[in-house]
């Protein structure tokens, strides 16, 4: 799963609420068409491992408005596999980690059919670079693929439990988020992009699980020992200097702004609060869509911005039956125009973990 030791606290999670733009949510319509656009947004349903439920990738056309689901199992007749956690868009392809698969899978970006698969032992998540990808791995390596799949890399054992990665002031960062024993390591790794050998480390907070970078600084999530010590999200810049910017279990970030989650339960009453927050990068935090009260997201799972398109997506689960989130039961997302204060309700799959946006990345096909 895509943070599995986070998943074991969380099952007595209760409701949360999300501030809303209006009252009223568009219901998208499921249907099946061919992915025509270069704008959109992918999202990789991870599944459920544990009840025998595959990963699956649906996307969103923004031109048509409509929704396609189990795209590369209608495109390659056979399903994605078991826990798919991270992908990224590159030079027309997209690059998926299945981690219980031991692959990495890429497909064309447009009809998303498999071109090859890397095996990797345990792959968690993807960046892309200039040249090529990087893959982190529960093996404790980097696996580096170039882009026209004759070349591939991986380094020394750097790790235990990898966990996010990203190409960040010329060299590949990932995290050194867990080992084999359950306990936390605090560190990032530094390695050189080319020959992906070790360079350095830096410390952060304990339990490393996501980066990303944007513009001259690295922003990571450290998620905590999902009890008492808090999950975070802090930047680092180019000389190193690590700055917490807030508490955060979700986030995404775009010209500088920062969107997140924070949802938070207390074990000792198993209350749980949610709260959604834009972060300037002045400091300034303001309550994301004006902070009006809605029930629209029961259980946050993943957060993204597209910021070309004014829009924010959160995805989650829903409800079981003793009203905990369900994680075997199909998920849905929450899109929220920021410009026209609208917002659309859409299908996902089981665990819409990952959501990508495309804005020019990948070519139609009738180009």
């Amino acid at each position: 799963m895509k943070t599995s030791l986070s998943k074991i606290f969380i099952l007595l999670a209760a409701a949360v609420c999300f501030a809303s733009c209006e009252e009223k949510i568009e219901q998208s319509i499921n249907i099946t068409i061919p992915w025509e656009h270069n704008r959109g947004l992918l999202i990789l349903n991870e599944g459920n491992y544990y009840s025998n439920i595959p990963g699956s990738l649906d996307c969103i056309d923004y031109l048509k408005g409509v929704m396609t689901t189990g795209v590369f199992e209608k495109a390659n007749q056979r399903l994605l596999g078991g826990t798919p956690n991270d992908l990224a868009v590159t030079d027309k392809k997209i690059f998926i980690c299945c981690t219980d698969e031991n692959r990495v899978e890429v497909t064309d970006a447009a009809s998303f059919k498999s071109i090859r698969w890397h095996e990797v032992k345990s792959p968690r998540c993807v960046a892309a670079g200039d040249d090529g990808v990087y893959v982190s791995s529960y093996d404790g390596r980097v696996h580096y693929f170039s882009l026209d799949g004759k070349k591939t890399l991986k380094s020394e054992v750097v790790g235990a439990r990898l966990e996010g990665i990203a190409v960040f002031n010329g060299d590949v960062y990932v995290c050194n988020a867990y080992n084999p024993d359950m306990s936390y390591n605090n560190n990032l790794i530094c390695l050189d992009a080319k020959t992906l050998q070790k360079k350095g480390e830096v410390i952060v907070a304990q339990n490393p699980t996501k980066l990303k970078a944007e513009g001259d600084l690295l922003y990571v999530l450290s998620s905590g020992n999902y009890q008492d010590i808090p999950s975070q999200l802090q930047t680092v810049n180019a000389a190193g200097e690590v700055n917490k910017l807030c508490e955060a279990t979700l986030f995404d970030v775009a010209n500088g702004e920062v969107y997140a989650v924070n949802n938070v339960t207390d074990w000792n009453t198993y209350e749980t609060t949610t709260t959604y927050f834009q972060l300037h990068p002045n400091g300034v935090r303001e309550e994301l869509c004006g902070g009006k009260p809605s029930k629209d997201i029961f259980s946050p799972c993943a957060i993204a911005i597209d910021a070309d398109q004014y829009t924010l997506y959160i995805s989650s689960y829903k409800a079981g039956a003793q009203g905990f989130a369900d994680y075997a039961a199909a998920g849905y997302i929450i899109s929220y125009d920021l410009k026209r204060n609208t917002k659309t309700e859409w299908y996902a799959g089981v665990g819409p973990t990952t959501m990508v946006p495309l804005n020019g990345i990948i070519v139609s096909l009738d180009d």
